[in-house]
């Protein structure tokens, strides 16, 4: 039956740098699941994060546009950003200047004979965001072709990269 008390105990507390570690008994078959989902999805709520926020490319004007002389749709290409991983190189601060870009990207290739990928690795950023996986395929650009993009990087909670 359910008690309508709640009635358990803390029995171990561990915490290391970067890890907590609780074990509690007395609880009902099921409750720990639910605390455990709980407590994970508060903790992740509060962990801060940069990602993309938004980006402008040459010879486009809306999203609906086909982006010149790349092979990706304009859907492909933002959904291959988005499996880009950052890293703030900034201190988080809980301020109104914590929403403004942090960062600016860009992205600039030339026109080649051949076809060329895009990568994260050919993102220039401004020093205070690092990219962790920098071999994300972005794009395919046609021979001959030039392409330009600018990207800005936010600050702030809740973000999933």
């Amino acid at each position: 039956m359910f008690k309508n008390k709640l009635d358990f105990e803390l029995i171990e507390y561990k915490k290391a740098k970067n890890k907590l570690s609780l074990k509690i008994k007395g609880i009902e078959k099921g409750l720990g699941a639910i605390l455990a989902l709980s407590l994970r999805r508060i903790l992740y709520r509060k962990i801060n994060s940069p990602a993309f926020f938004s980006i402008k490319i040459k010879g486009i004007k809306h999203e609906f546009s086909s982006i010149p002389g790349l092979f990706e749709s304009f859907f492909q290409f933002t959904s291959n950003l988005r499996k880009i991983a950052l890293r703030s190189l900034l201190p988080f601060e809980e301020t109104e200047a914590s929403r403004v870009s942090i960062a600016v990207c860009k992205i600039e290739k030339k026109s080649s004979p051949k076809e060329q990928k895009i990568f994260a690795r050919d993102l220039v950023c401004t020093p205070n965001v690092q990219i962790v996986n920098p071999d994300q395929y972005l794009g395919l650009l046609a021979p001959d072709k030039n392409f330009e993009a600018e990207i800005r990087v936010n600050l702030g909670y809740g973000f999933i990269s």
